[in-house]
């Protein structure tokens, strides 16, 4: 028993070391698994690790990520549910801004805020009495007292002088 546990230390071991190799971009990720799929061997020929028999062991639990991120959940699709006029808070990547010359009649500024699997629009009007910063592509913000609005049929976010735009560090 004892010698099946340093096989399995043994194997682990390689397994994260090959790991950290395919991090570090020393070895594809299509090297690694079609080493795995032809059971080739290294230049000391040490079989690589196998992880269909750690799996087979019940020692790793095999996850479906597809349903990983479709359980976590997504606030943007939740706000994109509500009605128009509704106050939201939201924490969320600004991933585009529109150009300046193609901004819809009467807006200030109009972006796409994003979260890990839904987008939504924001719009500053130029009537609008919003006094926070200037919104940049690539920046993460909290977003408190933003409306929720309707803008080409679509559910979208809209400022006041009540919204308060904080930029945070991503996640």
């Amino acid at each position: 028993m004892e010698n099946h546990d340093n096989q399995n230390d043994e194997r682990w071991e390689r397994v994260q070391n090959t790991l950290i190799d395919i991090r570090d971009g020393q070895q594809s990720i299509y090297e690694y698994l079609r080493g795995i799929e032809l059971c080739e061997c290294k230049d000391d020929q040490q079989p690589k690790a196998d992880l269909g028999s750690f799996m087979s062991s019940n020692e790793i639990e095999t996850v479906d990520l597809d349903q990983v991120i479709e359980d976590k959940k997504s606030y943007i699709h939740e706000i994109k549910q509500l009605p128009k006029g509704k106050w939201i808070d939201l924490n969320a990547r600004c991933i585009s801004m529109q150009e300046e010359s193609t901004l819809p009649n009467k807006a200030k500024s109009k972006g796409c805020f994003e979260d890990h699997r839904t987008k939504i629009w924001f719009i500053e009007w130029e009537n609008s009495p919003f006094e926070g910063p200037k919104i940049i592509a690539g920046k993460s913000y909290l977003i408190e007292g933003a409306v929720t609005d309707s803008y080409e049929n679509q559910v979208s976010l809209i400022f006041n002088k009540n919204t308060r735009v904080i930029e945070v560090k991503a996640e």
